[in-house]
């Protein structure tokens, strides 16, 4: 029996749930198990992509990844079909979704950080803090792929190239070389107009450092991270950025046509330009000063905080969430039509416009042909806006 089944059972025996609340999600985690089974059966190869020279599978291989990748879209669908069913729908079971999103996804970040990270305690490690001379070719690249598996990624603006690393490295895999020959031979690489900076993730981890990395803002980043925190200060180009727990801030970012996905990572977006889609499981995500061009946001039991947004007439934002809570505060810019619908959480609109019903769940307001058009819809968060 899955830990997840024993759990929902668990809060039966315990008078938490009712009967027929365990009905509905019991359906709901089986739906969802056939269609992660099919999905596995479709997907025996595993995708994987270069770097350094060595194979890289976002944070857990093809076969399981593609499955998370997609788990804030399967479990808003499955739990909204089970909740449908529950009456009354009170803040009880709002409390509950939460809790559950929020254990779902504090669980599959453990599970999948325990499966990478297993035997890299590096007993025999050294420490070692030195700088990393320029790779050559570097002057001709016009994209980085930046991964870490532990310690933490800082990416800062600068007109050269820079990079220092600090941490330890296991004494076995160092050998007679330098930390600075070492790094360079096993985690640097350039094919084409491409950095590749990182450590393979199909052998033992023979490394645990932080690196701080300067770069040119003309370089577009691509940021893949297990469990490592990343910070990215300047106006790069970020093409994608994905992490299971490893917190991700990013200030004056430009993204453009991108994707963030994280299992229960907190993401922090300040400042820059967004056209971008978002998917996350139990991790928080917050936007301050940013201007939006197409924001979509899917989240479980994430709690969604955007403030002091710059919006334009062609704007589009649409957060989407289980159990989580969204907030808009002090927009700048006019705002034509909002949707807000929430089947068990409070709906709280102080913005100007013409309000109407939207089904008994929700409320539109419309203030004029020209403005943001934004939709908001959650099974039991709270929404606000003012």
């Amino acid at each position: 029996m899955s830990e997840a089944r024993k759990r929902i059972l668990n809060m039966l025996a315990q008078g938490k749930i009712s009967v027929e609340e365990s009905e509905e999600l019991l359906l709901a985690m089986e739906t969802d198990e056939k269609a992660k089974n099919q999905a596995e059966s479709g997907k025996k190869n595993v995708d994987t992509e270069s770097t350094s020279g060595n194979s890289f599978r976002f944070p857990f291989g093809r076969a399981f990844g593609a499955d998370l990748e997609n788990l804030a879209e399967e479990v808003q669908k499955q739990v909204g079909k089970a909740v449908r069913g529950i009456q009354p729908q009170s803040q009880e079971l709002k409390m509950k979704l939460k809790d559950l999103g929020g254990w779902l996804g504090s669980t599959v970040g453990k599970m999948v950080c325990e499966m990478q990270f297993s035997g890299s305690d590096l007993p025999d490690a050294i420490e070692v803090e030195c700088m990393i001379p320029e790779p050559q070719g570097f002057a001709g690249c016009k994209f980085a792929e930046i991964s870490n598996l532990q310690g933490s990624i800082n990416i800062r603006e600068a007109e050269t190239f820079g990079l220092k690393i600090r941490g330890r490295i296991s004494r076995a895999a160092l050998g007679d070389q330098s930390a600075s020959s070492w790094f360079s031979a096993n985690a640097i690489s350039i094919r084409g107009e491409k950095l590749f900076l990182g450590f393979e993730r199909t052998s033992a981890i023979k490394a645990i450092l932080d690196i701080d990395m300067f770069l040119p803002a003309r370089i577009d980043l691509q940021i893949r991270t297990l469990a490592a925190p990343v910070t990215v200060y300047g106006p790069f180009r970020i093409a994608s950025a994905e992490s299971v727990s490893g917190d991700l801030k990013f200030t004056h970012a430009l993204f453009e046509n991108s994707s963030l996905e994280t299992v229960s990572a907190d993401v922090i977006i300040e400042g820059g330009a967004l056209e971008m889609s978002v998917k996350m499981t139990s991790g928080d995500l917050k936007i301050s000063g940013a201007r939006v061009e197409k924001l979509t946001v899917q989240t479980v039991s994430g709690d969604v905080v955007l403030s002091d947004l710059a919006l334009s007439d062609s704007t589009s934002l649409d957060v989407s969430t289980t159990s989580g809570d969204v907030s808009l505060r002090r927009p700048n810019g006019a705002i034509a039509h909002l949707e807000a619908r929430s089947r068990t959480g409070q709906v709280q609109i102080r913005l100007p416009g013409t309000r109407q019903p939207l089904d008994k769940y929700g409320i539109i307001v419309e203030a004029g042909e020209t403005g943001a058009r934004i939709k908001t819809e959650s099974i039991s968060g709270d929404l606000l806006f003012d």
